[in-house]
């Protein structure tokens, strides 16, 4: 009667096999993952630069194009800091207008990795990266929506006066390490100045 069961060579390369099978398994797995989280990072960028880009359409459009001395002045566009200052009517008779807004486009992040480093000042003082459009009336400032991901704000006047062009451009980190990624987007969009 003979002996039944697998040599030592037999079990080395099936174990061999099932190694390579595993390797290949983790990182088909890895890159799924890193796929995942590309997407929903690039979802997570492109819903906060609409949401911003939709925040400021609603009020701008609505800005002064001509100025009506004594308080009321048109629409300007200034590119360091990139800003816009406008005033909307305070009421529906457009007798009354606002105090002047600014929206303001925030960027400390001087180098353009995406992350606060040690030499960038940190003007807020809050350890966090600050990249964003922040809207400034009287002595107040707010973030105009979620997105603290932007690296570029542009803001351009056509000749007439009353058509706005906005971009945005913004980025979300992915990954760490030597494994780190960006997804970016960007939007533009024209907006109408109606007053």
């Amino acid at each position: 009667m003979g002996k039944t069961g697998f040599t030592l060579v037999e079990l080395v390369i099936a174990m061999g096999i099932m190694l390579v099978v595993m390797a290949m398994g983790f990182v088909a797995v890895q890159a799924s993952n890193r796929s995942a989280m590309t997407a929903q990072a690039r979802a997570t960028v492109q819903q906060n630069v609409r949401d911003v880009m939709a925040e400021m359409a609603r009020e701008l459009e609505l800005a002064a194009t001509v100025t009506t001395p004594p308080d009321v002045y048109a629409l300007s566009v200034s590119s360091n800091p990139a800003e816009v200052v406008f005033q909307v009517p305070a009421d529906l008779t457009g007798n009354s207008w606002s105090t002047p807004i600014t929206y303001r486009f925030v960027n400390e992040d001087q180098n353009a990795n995406g992350k606060l480093d040690d030499f960038e000042d940190d003007e807020d003082e809050d350890g966090v990266l600050t990249r964003r459009v922040i809207r400034l009336q009287d002595w107040a400032q707010r973030p105009l929506g979620a997105a603290n991901d932007l690296e570029n704000v542009d803001f351009t006047l056509d000749a007439t006066g009353r058509m706005l062009k906005v971009t945005l451009s913004a980025s979300k980190g992915v990954g760490m390490g030597n494994d780190y990624d960006a997804a970016r987007t960007a939007l533009s969009s024209q907006i109408r100045l109606l007053n």
